[in-house]
């Protein structure tokens, strides 16, 4: 969901450019479109959804089955009175604002912007997952920052948004990026900043930090320097550009979808063991053994396991083929914990990531040939 205005600072020259082009695909069936009434007169500005005939286009160049008329309806119908739609709204200005800012300037470029749901499928360990309102990746001048975003609207209380910070800590954020606080005026920031101190202590919270309000004013938006990183200091001692930020976090590749992201190794065949600037080690067990579980099981039967009669216990695994012969695979239960626990684990989720890589190349070489004929 976009509105008029963040459309036409990521794609168009003007406004009015912008209108006539979406009033365009609007009149098509390609986009749908609403505004809020308010109870003090007036209405918002336009806000844009992917219409019907848009999803059946994006389907295709997928290869994907385009979705159900009559579902999909039902769905941009909800949007309307979605009770998160404002907050969602400020979440994508935010990154509407790093790709406008962009777009003037060559050696800048917004490289992630994952929403939330990607976001919660993506970055789990455990039974820890985490559930930030975007995650992004911002380029500057050869640096490198990666974010997670906490849009922050002022209606909940600072004990709640600061009860946050005990899953990132958790989950171990300093290997995968700077947790980043939006909130919407600069007394917010403070009164935020003295609850965090609070909650923290005199404890090291083992990542970044870094806060900014919306009413900054700064030209550059979010990429200007409007950040500061959060420390036991009462007064904020300087504010950094987003590229001036740490760089952490290991390398996610670039232009590709959660669905594809697979995180590059450091080297060709070499273990996954990344180091920041400073050369401090970061816990691969925490952050270097993530891999998405698939949305939906194979199609097979799965029998449970049972007690074979020695300490290790049998499954079996029966893939029943539609024209092809069926398949049964069994095999023992093997328990492992402790250091060689963490080293199957760190194998296993290599081979993953390499099979995950190799269908993405599949994928893309199977999109060229398909353009080619």
């Amino acid at each position: 969901m976009l509105t008029t205005n963040q459309i036409a600072a990521i794609e168009f020259s003007s406004i009015r450019r912008a209108q006539d082009r979406l009033r365009q695909l609007r009149e098509l069936g390609v986009v749908f479109a609403f505004r809020d009434s308010y109870s003090t007169g007036g209405t918002s500005q336009t806000r844009y959804a992917l219409g019907y005939r848009g999803a059946r286009v994006v389907a295709a160049q997928r290869g994907e089955k385009p979705p159900v008329a009559s579902a999909y309806a039902d769905r941009l119908e909800r949007l309307g009175l979605w009770p998160k739609l404002s907050h969602q709204l400020g979440v994508n200005d935010f990154f509407c604002g790093l790709a406008a800012y962009a777009r003037t300037r060559p050696d800048a470029a917004l490289t992630q912007w994952w929403p939330e749901k990607a976001c919660t499928e993506f970055f789990w360990h455990g039974d820890i997952k985490l559930r930030p309102d975007a995650y992004g990746c911002w380029d500057e001048q050869g640096r490198r920052v990666r974010f997670f975003l906490e849009h922050d609207t002022g209606t909940e209380p600072l004990s709640k948004v600061v009860s946050k910070l005990g899953d990132y800590s958790r989950f171990g954020t300093d290997v995968f990026g700077v947790l980043l606080f939006s909130v919407h005026s600069s007394l917010r920031e403070r009164n935020l900043r003295s609850a965090m101190r609070q909650q923290l202590g005199y404890e090291k919270p083992g990542f970044v930090i870094a806060t900014a309000s919306r009413d900054h004013g700064h030209p550059d938006g979010p990429a200007g320097p409007i950040w500061a990183v959060w420390s036991f200091q009462d007064q904020v001692q300087e504010r950094r550009r987003l590229a001036e930020l740490p760089q952490r976090g290991p390398r996610i590749a670039q232009h590709v979808s959660p669905r594809w992201a697979p995180v590059q190794r450091s080297g060709m065949g070499s273990p996954r063991h990344h180091h920041d600037r400073t050369g401090h080690g970061r816990r691969e067990a925490m952050g270097m053994n993530i891999v998405p579980l698939p949305q939906k099981p194979p199609v097979g039967d799965t029998k449970p396991l049972r007690d074979n009669g020695s300490e290790h216990n049998e499954w079996h695994y029966n893939r029943i083929g539609n024209r092809t012969k069926s398949w049964d695979f069994s095999g023992h239960v093997r328990y492992v914990s402790g250091a060689e626990g963490d080293r199957l684990r760190g194998e296993l989720a290599a081979v993953i990531r390499d099979l995950l890589d190799w269908a993405a190349t599949q994928h893309a070489e199977q999109v060229d040939d398909q353009e080619a004929a």
